[in-house]
């Protein structure tokens, strides 16, 4: 005689599947939705960097300030940290259509609000900033400073981007999908709080930054822990965010 389960066992199994289910189900979905932001943001930087390239490559250029892009925003007369309302820098994006997929670009006045990491407000810039909609769904926040046609400075940056890795969507979160960059002379991009920041500028490094990116391998994120330096902590982490 064939022996089967009872109605009774199959409920009790059914139910520990459901509460394993429920334990786990969150913790899966919120490292896969980690794994998209970061592959989102690595393609973003990259993206960056090789329209950047194809720009120096074509103008026959080292440097970032002796392209046309550049020399626009000189010749319109912007002051460090303010080009947006003199329309030098909105006037520059156009020229980066040749060598990225822009769909939409607009002035956006600073500061600028995001959720930081600990879920309270972060508010970004004292400057004004070109938002520029690509097509693969990504945003950047432009703001390009210090161009200049006879100083070009080891320690000069050119100015500072946050990659928003999937647009208007959520959670618009410092550290989640948003991320601080800075623009070194050849055009790259810097991520804020890196060992290659403390090297050229002497700044913060994300692991003893009061705003940073949390503490280093510990995936707690307590008060005041905006976010500003989490792209430097995937980055170093061999692109994982582990917090």
């Amino acid at each position: 005689m064939k022996k089967g389960f009872t109605l009774a066992e199959v409920l009790i199994t059914l139910s520990v599947i459901g509460v394993v289910a429920a334990l786990t189900m969150p913790s899966l979905i919120g490292n896969y939705k980690k794994q998209v932001y970061v592959t989102q943001l690595k393609k973003a930087v990259n993206v960056w960097d090789n329209g950047i390239k194809l720009m120096l490559a074509i103008e026959g250029s080292d440097y970032l300030n002796n392209t046309e892009f550049a020399q626009v925003i000189v010749n319109s007369g912007k002051t460090a940290y303010n080009a947006t309302t003199v329309s030098g820098l909105s006037n520059a994006t156009e020229i980066l259509k040749k060598y990225f997929n822009i769909i939409k670009m607009e002035g956006t006045a600073s500061p600028i609000t995001f959720k930081g990491l600990d879920g309270t407000d972060a508010t970004y810039g004292n400057y004004d900033f070109e938002k520029i909609y690509l097509s693969d769904g990504s945003v950047y926040y432009v703001s390009l400073k210090d161009f200049n046609d006879t100083v070009i400075s080891e320690k000069l940056n050119n100015g500072s981007i946050l990659i928003d890795v999937n647009g208007d969507k959520g959670p618009n979160q410092m550290g989640r999908d948003i991320f601080q960059f800075f623009v070194y002379r050849t055009g790259t991009l810097v991520a804020g709080g890196s060992i290659r920041a403390k090297e050229i500028w002497n700044w913060d490094f994300w692991k003893t930054g009061t705003s940073g990116c949390g503490t280093e391998g510990s995936e707690k994120i307590t008060t005041g822990v905006k976010g500003w330096y989490c792209a430097a902590r995937i980055i170093e982490n061999g692109w994982e965010m582990d917090y």
